[in-house]
């Protein structure tokens, strides 16, 4: 099995996600709410919401 690459370019580094990431992701993704919900709410309004 390969193993995940870390992407960097000048301005950002991604590095594979590891189990001390969890406390940061359930935050903004709690258990029991749908991710859709949850990802539109992180994103903020789109020009369709605010109608």
């Amino acid at each position: 099995m390969e193993s995940t690459p870390v992407l960097k370019t000048a301005r950002l580094l991604l590095t594979p996600l590891q189990l001390s990431d969890a406390p940061a992701i359930q935050e903004l993704f709690p258990i029991g709410r749908s991710s859709v919900t949850s990802t539109a709410e992180c994103l903020g309004p789109t020009p369709t919401m605010a109608r």
